[in-house]
């Protein structure tokens, strides 16, 4: 190819040559000619379209992320390139925001994880003790309890001491004996009535009806009612509590509770005044080292047990 004309045997060229065979020295020189003329005028399209064609960069549109994507170029409608705006933004976003989430929340679903294994573990030592051992166990820590009670309360005064207590639910520390002392001594008593999770109140109850068992949440306890009326009692104000005796999985001997993880204790204790006795009651098999606290966690004025009477510091 010479100035875009195929040579063959035969062509004639400007000037008269004519190309009688390929394998000539004038045709050898005709085609380097040509290759080299082709080869630059090439190179010339190249930097002619090179400097046409400009690259237009734009300020990374996530300079405020710290260049967490650059974005991606696309062609404009003259044919230059420009940095097009992430559509990988929100999903950055919401994934540093997930993490953030998650970090958050993973300190609180540990807590919850070993809470549900301590509950568990210190349930099932609690379920192996013998009924006859139980029931001499508790009258031990009822015995402690009232001692306890009769330090921080004045049962001779004109005005009787309000209490809240429960009454056991099965392989639960049983308040009977406390119960039976409190009311030979004129206090008034309540007992847990729960509604719900999180929904809790105290009724006072006289000594008759407690010993009939003829109401739901005291034959029942644990249960929830959450709509249901009792007729000729109402709910004591939390304030109105002098002490309260709270049943639980687990204690340590920091005070820090260990419910059964409906959370109505947690709900109800911060109500009561700074001044009512808050007392755990729990067996010695029931006492750990340490309970992972949360935040809403109450911690107890007193832990006792039927060896044991414990005061935090």
């Amino acid at each position: 190819m010479l100035f875009g004309i195929e040579l063959h045997e035969g062509t004639r060229v400007p000037g008269g040559a004519e190309i009688l065979n390929h394998r000539s020295p004038l045709a050898r020189l005709c085609s380097e000619g040509a290759n080299a003329l082709s080869f630059n005028h090439s190179r010339l399209e190249n930097r002619r379209s090179a400097q046409e064609r400009k690259i237009e960069v734009k300020p990374c549109p996530l300079a405020e992320d710290n260049g967490a994507h650059l974005g991606s170029p696309k062609e404009s409608e003259d044919g230059s390139r420009i940095m097009r705006k992430s559509s990988r933004r929100p999903r950055i976003r919401q994934a540093a925001e997930a993490s953030a989430n998650r970090d958050a929340n993973r300190g609180a679903m540990d807590i919850a994880t070993q809470k549900a294994i301590m509950r568990e573990h210190v349930l099932k030592t609690r379920r192996t003790l013998p009924n006859d051992a139980r029931a001499s166990l508790s009258r031990a820590a009822c015995a402690r309890t009232l001692d306890l009670l009769d330090a921080h309360l004045d049962f001779s005064g004109e005005r009787a001491p309000l209490v809240a207590t429960y009454c056991a639910m099965k392989n639960e520390l049983d308040t009977t004996h406390l119960i039976e002392r409190l009311y030979a001594r004129g206090a008034h008593v309540a007992f847990p009535c729960t509604r719900g999770p999180l929904r809790m109140e105290f009724m006072e109850v006289n000594e008759a009806t407690w010993r009939a068992a003829a109401i739901d949440f005291l034959a029942r306890p644990g249960r929830f009612f959450p709509d249901q009326d009792f007729p000729g009692l109402t709910a004591v104000d939390p304030e109105a509590l002098d002490a309260i005796v709270v049943p639980g999985a687990a204690f340590d001997e920091s005070g820090m509770r260990l419910g059964l993880g409906a959370g109505c204790y947690d709900a109800f204790l911060p109500q009561v005044r700074k001044g009512c006795l808050v007392a755990g009651i729990a067996f010695d098999e029931q006492l750990c080292e340490q309970i992972p606290a949360d935040i809403h966690d109450r911690r107890m004025s007193v832990v006792v047990t039927p060896t044991r009477t414990i005061e935090p510091a």
